[in-house]
């Protein structure tokens, strides 16, 4: 097992969120641990297959720090994220700008459904974009910008930029943001443009953030690339 992937594995080792927490707040753990992570995961430790490991865990934790800050953000100003004294003030603002624009959707959630409901719905929103990340083998960074800047671009001319197959949660809830905003300009303004706002802010981030890398696998080896220009780092192999 290479250094990279131990590194990893003790971060899961850490990373537990706050238990105790009443139903929403609960949620964020369901959030954090999706089906689809978990089966990936078994089979390749069961199949020693540690690069497949690697592109689960990585996206995974990258949740689970999004995940940490909306609690911290919303409920307990005093929580300490795991490692988070070890981060850049750039890793740091990568945690930040994703965390707030997963946000944005649960305020959304809570807005449109019933509280019981708004963090179910959240949470299926949750694995439904984690999934696409593991799933996702981009090898370049300015791919993965310009899929979201498209999807932006579709926001803003109300177009529904999340299919219903791969996404039927995150299709649903955008569906119902336009028709919530149809004649009510303060839902439009206080939810929908939140959203909005805070996705841009985050895809902003991704471009102009050195923290900000596409992982993915080459000839056997796991690969990172930082941005246009840098060329590509092996991560292991």
């Amino acid at each position: 097992m290479t250094k990279a992937f131990s590194d990893l594995m003790k971060l899961k080792e850490v990373f537990i969120m706050p238990q105790g927490l009443p139903p929403l707040e609960r949620l964020l753990i369901d959030a954090s641990n999706d089906p689809y992570s978990r089966s990936k995961l078994q089979e390749a430790f069961k199949n020693e297959d540690y690069t497949t490991a690697y592109l689960v865990l990585a996206p995974h934790f990258a949740y689970a720090y999004g995940l940490q800050w909306i609690y911290k953000a919303r409920w307990n100003s005093n929580y300490k994220i795991p490692l988070w004294r070890s981060f850049t003030n750039p890793g740091r603002q990568c945690v930040k700008a994703f965390g707030d624009f997963l946000n944005a959707l649960l305020e959304v959630c809570r807005e449109i459904y019933i509280y019981e409901n708004a963090g179910e719905m959240f949470k299926y929103i949750v694995w439904e974009l984690k999934k696409e990340e593991i799933d996702w083998q981009v090898s370049k960074k300015s791919e993965v910008i310009k899929t979201h800047q498209n999807r932006i671009g579709k926001l803003k001319k109300r177009e529904n930029p999340y299919n219903s197959e791969d996404f039927p949660h995150l299709h649903r809830l955008i569906g119902e943001c336009f028709d919530a905003g149809d004649g009510n300009n303060l839902f439009r303004i206080n939810y929908f443009l939140v959203i909005t706002r805070a996705y841009s802010a985050w895809v902003a981030d991704m471009q102009s953030n050195p923290s900000w890398v596409t992982i993915f696998q080459e000839n056997g080896k796991i690969l990172h690339h930082a941005s246009q220009g840098k060329g590509k780092k092996c991560l292991f192999q």
